[in-house]
């Protein structure tokens, strides 16, 4: 690793490891890695080769390993199966031998931590976004019940206001038909009080003549 690279990212490894504890955890590395923006796969692959001993965290220099194979992948560089002797750090160089010699390597690598939680995320966001198309579906739903509950009260309230028409329409037709009544009956007894008082004074004339 170029040494002013290595100076960069000791520096980035610095910042994260606040409490010196000479490492950081998969998960935080995790998010360091990802704002790569490579894909899953290829963090996979950077991940296992940087993490050398396998043991799911990352000393600072496995961490600027892990950034300078990133650095690579940005510029499209692909990722070997292995990770080449040049770039293993020195301190790992005998501590690998001795362990290749004693034949207790542990070929099965670490996975990347982004695989994991980005599958629980994934779940946390399926159901996140299932929960708020089940609360749109519901929302949609009241809202289709309070419209058809509007509309059926207006229409009930318009049948209301039609029959009540129709009642005070029929009420003043059975007013008229009375008033129309009344008056022939009061025509009728004017008729008939004419005719009486003219049958009265036909007699008082007739009488008057008798007696002269």
């Amino acid at each position: 690793i170029p040494q002013n690279l290595k100076v960069k990212y000791t520096q980035v490894f610095n910042r994260y490891d606040r409490a010196k504890t000479g490492f950081i955890q998969g998960s935080q590395a995790r998010d360091i890695l990802s704002q790569s923006r490579l894909a899953q796969q290829i963090l996979i692959q950077i991940w296992n080769l940087s993490d050398i001993d396998n043991d799911g965290r990352l000393t600072g220099e496995e961490f600027c390993l892990a950034l300078y194979l990133c650095d690579l992948a940005k510029d499209g560089v692909s990722m070997p199966e292995s990770l080449p002797p040049a770039l293993v750090p020195a301190s790992y160089v005998r501590r690998r031998s001795s362990m290749l010699q004693s034949e207790v390597v542990d070929s099965k690598q670490t996975a990347f931590p982004i695989s994991s939680v980005s599958l629980e995320e994934r779940k946390k966001r399926n159901f996140e976004q299932g929960r708020q198309e089940l609360e749109r579906r519901r929302q949609e739903l009241q809202d289709k019940l309070r419209r058809e509950q509007e509309e059926r009260r207006q229409r009930e309230v318009a049948e209301e206001e039609k029959r009540q028409r129709e009642r005070m329409e029929q009420e003043r037709k059975k007013q008229e038909a009375m008033e129309r009544l009344r008056q022939q009956q009061e025509a009728i007894e004017r008729e008939k009080e004419a005719q009486r008082k003219a049958m009265i004074e036909k007699r008082l004339v007739s009488h008057n003549k008798s007696e002269t």
